[in-house]
């Protein structure tokens, strides 16, 4: 019953005027953090370790094969629906295993107040959605294949489509479904936000606020949405335990965004991505029927095939599409720094961040090339150092 009155309550934070500032990093929750990073990587390593081996178990042990023949009894349709929701179940399992285990160590840390039921009815919203999304999409995919030999660029435009409409309809709906939002009350903080977009030259701009604080003691901000539905989304946890430079700081990073349209820019870059793997995945289906490695093109283990090439690629490319971040939120960091004016609420609030969310300061190259797509709070409080330096 606590858990419910929670989750429906108003997002109401208020400023805290009176925290520590500027602040300095916490050499006990340093040590944490470093102990706590190990241990998530080796949840995640897990998680892909995980999903590569069922994929290729199931691929070259000729289960999926095995199954997909026995369901060719069936109309294909409502044998590849079948067959994808079978498999998603399948993913599933570890998948949430691995996900629980990271949910028990943000608890054991501190890092979530959030219950075991809480937790578990997120887990089945998202598990729901992404299991509709999965099996249409699969059954859509196979359909089109069966239709035309253009099936990879009408595909691949039509995937480009529906992430913009996603990125247009995430701050308006689905953003709801797990989250309480409502704009930002705080009317002096407001001022200080509308001062700083002035001084950017924007004009329309709306900021809200969600109740992350019933799910995480984490803080952050990011820009969602697109045109007339551009957001900027704090946490309530960013306004409750930040003083009002630093979050006028994080905000200004949020205004770079919107200045550099890094939304539009991320979806070009992201269509471009689209372009090059259906592609591929159409000289990966010409592959498999020439080596009867499917047996038609409505085969629905051709959909792991496609995951399996999927994920090679994203392994290859996702060291350069980090770089780009890095770059983007560094070119927002500097772009904060001029607008705002102010690099020791900047190092502050890197600082608290990094402590709030228990991050590391620092990684070892090979993670940050292979993981990062924010520089470290090292190289942040650098940035700031230097802009003082000049300023």
């Amino acid at each position: 019953m606590v858990e419910n009155d929670k989750k429906n309550e108003q997002v109401e934070p208020t400023t805290q005027d009176r925290v520590q500032y500027p602040y300095e990093f916490d050499p006990e929750i340093r040590r944490k953090s470093h102990e706590f990073a190990g241990q998530r990587l080796k949840i995640a390593i897990s998680s892909m370790v995980t999903y590569l081996a069922i994929l290729v178990f199931l691929l070259f042990s000729h289960a999926s094969e095995d199954y997909a023949l026995f369901l060719r009894f069936i109309p294909w349709y409502l044998g590849d629906v079948l067959f994808i929701l079978t498999l998603f179940a399948i993913f599933s399992i570890p998948s949430v295993i691995l996900s629980y285990a990271s949910y028990r160590l943000r608890k054991k840390k501190g890092l979530t107040e959030q219950g075991v039921r809480r937790w578990a009815m997120d887990a089945i919203k998202q598990l729901s959605v992404t299991a509709a999304f999965t099996a249409v999409g699969g059954v859509l995919l196979i359909a089109l294949i069966a239709l035309t030999s253009l099936w990879w660029l009408i595909g691949a435009l039509t995937l480009i489509a529906v992430t913009a409409l996603y990125s247009l309809l995430f701050p308006l709906f689905l953003l709801r479904i797990f989250y309480n939002i409502s704009e930002l009350q705080d009317e002096e903080l407001s001022k200080g936000i509308a001062t700083l977009a002035n001084k950017a030259g924007i004009s329309s701009y709306r900021i809200y606020v969600m109740n992350e604080s019933s799910r995480s003691k984490g803080a952050n901000a990011f820009v969602t949405g697109l045109g007339r539905t551009k957001r900027i989304v704090l946490f309530d946890n960013l306004l409750r335990k930040f003083s009002r430079p630093e979050i006028e700081s994080v905000v200004a990073h949020e205004l770079g965004h919107c200045v550099s349209n890094d939304t539009y820019i991320s979806i070009a870059v992201e269509s471009l991505f689209v372009l090059f793997a259906a592609y591929v995945l159409k000289s990966t289906l010409s592959f498999l029927l020439s080596m009867h490695l499917i047996y038609s093109v409505t085969d629905p283990n051709l959909l792991l095939w496609f995951a399996l090439v999927a994920a090679v690629l994203e392994f290859i490319i996702s060291p350069i599409t980090n770089l780009y971040s890095r770059r983007r939120e560094a070119r927002a960091d500097l772009f904060a720094l001029k607008i705002a004016g102010d690099p020791i609420a900047f190092i502050s609030g890197e600082k608290r961040l990094c402590d709030i969310n228990m991050m590391e300061e620092d990684v070892p190259s090979w993670r940050k090339i292979l993981f990062a797509t924010h520089p470290t709070t090292i190289e942040r409080i650098r940035m700031g150092e230097s802009f003082m330096k000049v300023s």
